[in-house]
């Protein structure tokens, strides 16, 4: 897990969402918006698979992370 979250602080983001290995989405805004972004961007089953790393994950987008 340490290697998601090492590239999410070298690049520079707050969140990055990987599928087989190749990166889906990513984005460098703050709060939850991101992860909106990335569930409008993917649908509704885009993150199902997926490895999510967050810069800050509050109780809010881990419920919508597990939810979707």
């Amino acid at each position: 897990m340490s290697r998601y979250l090492e590239e999410l602080e070298a690049r520079g983001l707050s969140l990055l969402i990987y599928r087989d290995g190749e990166i889906v989405f990513s984005s460098a805004g703050g709060g939850i918006k991101p992860l909106l972004d990335a569930i409008d961007a993917l649908g509704r089953g885009g993150l199902r698979g997926a490895i999510v790393a967050d810069k800050i994950v509050g109780r809010a987008a881990a419920l919508l992370t597990v939810y979707i």
